[in-house]
Parts: structure tokens; sequence; C-alpha cells
């Protein structure tokens, strides 16, 4: 996985190379795909895409000029990432750029060729988007969310500050696969700290 400093620069760079590696030569510029999961008339989704925008500016790529930018927004339906994905790939980009784990999944089910850049990554291994993360050997790179095994040591330190709690609540979604994760790390941390505090999810 990367760093954040390192993000814009593998998004030039993959712009650039799988045009001639992938048959593109016919298309004037490099097509960088991005997928949002929010609506472009979300105040925190256009932030994040404006500032996408501007780094790329500042590293010399300029929508319409030396790359072309295509946007794909999911307006918060996670039903919709099939539609979507499917969209995108036949577009034949030279990357995606991803808002999060769950649509990074999507495309790394539709496609093992296109490079995909995730804004958010979560458990990358467990996913099947990485083989490790200092050598994911995959078409998927990205930031992670979490540091491994965050939650389970959340959970225990919480079982220390509160030593007298009975049962524990926890607060998923069942619709976000990543959220699996999560509880399985922090329903071992409780389990290892020998005290009988069921969970509640």
């Amino acid at each position: 996985m990367i760093r954040r400093r390192e993000f814009i620069t593998l998004i030039g760079g993959a712009a650039a190379w799988p045009v001639a590696a992938r048959g593109q030569a016919a298309r004037k510029r490099p097509l960088v795909g991005w997928l949002g999961g929010g609506s472009q008339t979300n105040q925190i989704a256009t932030r994040n895409r404006d500032a996408f925008v501007q780094e790329l500016r500042e590293h010399g790529y300029e929508d319409g000029k030396n790359v072309d930018i295509i946007y794909r927004w999911a307006d918060g339906d996670i039903s919709r990432a099939p539609e979507l994905v499917t969209d995108l790939v036949a577009l034949d980009p030279a990357v995606i750029v991803s808002a999060g784990n769950a649509w990074t999944i999507a495309l790394r089910q539709a496609t093992s060729i296109v490079p995909i850049v995730s804004a958010l990554l979560f458990d990358p291994i467990a996913f099947g988007l990485a083989e490790s993360h200092n050598r994911p050997k995959r078409n998927v790179t990205g930031l992670l969310q979490t540091i491994d095994s965050l939650p389970g040591k959340q959970a225990e330190l919480l079982v220390e500050l509160v030593p007298q709690a009975s049962n524990i609540g926890v607060l998923v979604n069942p619709a976000n696969r990543s959220h699996s994760g999560i509880l399985r790390d922090i329903e071992a941390a409780v389990r290892g700290s020998g005290l009988p505090r069921p969970l509640l999810n």
C-alpha cells in the first residue's frame, strides 16, 4: 500500500504507461476513471474530487489537455456498483480511482488488468485485493484506512478501562463488507480477555 504523498504520483504514472500496454494508442489522451460513492452535489464528495483534480494539475496533468477524467457517482447507493463498474471498465481507462473499499472490491471483481487506486482501503488481504501490504501483486493499491488489528486493540483498551462492563455494543453496517473484519477483530479481542462479555451488534 502507498503513502498519501505518493498517491498523485502513482495516478500520473498509471495514467501514462497502460496506454501503450493495453493498445490504447489511438486515444489522444489517457483516460482516468473516477468512481465516487457519494453524489456530485454532496459537499464532501465534490471537495474530494476538486482536491484530486487540483493535485493532478499541480503535477502536470490537466483534464482535457493531457488527460481525460470521466466521473461516475453512486449517490450513496451501493446497489449501483455493478452498473457503474461495468460502465467504467468497458471504457478501458488507463486507471480507475475508487472512493473506498466496497467500490474497489467491485472493480477488482470486474477487472484484473486496469490499475485501481483506492482512496480508502480496509483489510485488502482478507478481501482478496492484495497478497500483502508490501507486495500487493495485483492491480489494486491505495491508502489503508486503518492500522491492522486496531479495532481489536481498541476493544482491549475498552475492557481495561471499563472492567465491570457486562455487554459491549458494536455499531456496524451489515451491508458493508468491510465491517465484518472490524467485528471479527473486536470479537477476538473480547474472547482473548478471558472475560465473558457478549457483543451486541
